[in-house]
């Protein structure tokens, strides 16, 4: 299939698909952006951003115990997604709820662009759970389409 050119970003034009399984053992919960099938690898989208969000409350199964603590995390991944997504450079692609932690999976045009967004906007307003923020390169969106 042809990749087209524009990525979906009004969430009218995404579609998600939920899931539910097993990752490395741990019980997961996936979604997944399957509007971007047609578009992965997007030319120009060429590095991945993880945002790992670590649950307070994780039981041993690696799951939220509290309801707090999931509606927190669900909270603090909307305002990630909408400032990453902002400026139409970064597309969340990928969602993995396993072991402990939710995993947000972007893809950018702009990597500057999305470190500067976390250090100067995101970053210094989460006080509440612990969050890790990676930037690599992957232009062929390599863990997109291992679940896609």
């Amino acid at each position: 299939m042809a990749k087209r050119s524009r990525l979906p970003f009004h969430p009218d034009d995404c579609r998600w698909a939920n899931a539910k399984g097993d990752l490395k053992g741990w019980p997961a919960y996936f979604r997944i952006n399957t509007s971007l099938r047609d578009y992965a690898p997007c030319r120009g989208f060429d590095h991945e951003v993880l945002v790992l969000i670590h649950f307070n409350s994780a039981g041993d199964k690696g799951l939220p115990e509290e309801e707090d603590d999931l509606t927190a995390v669900d909270e603090i991944e909307d305002r990630i997604k909408d400032r990453l997504e902002a400026d139409r450079t970064a597309v969340l692609a990928l969602v993995i709820t396993c072991e402990g932690a939710r995993e947000l999976y972007l893809y950018t045009a702009e990597p500057k662009a999305a470190i500067r967004a976390w250090e100067d906007d995101l970053q210094p307003d989460i006080e509440t759970h612990r969050v890790r923020f990676e930037i690599r390169p992957d232009e062929d969106w390599r863990v997109y389409r291992k679940f896609a």
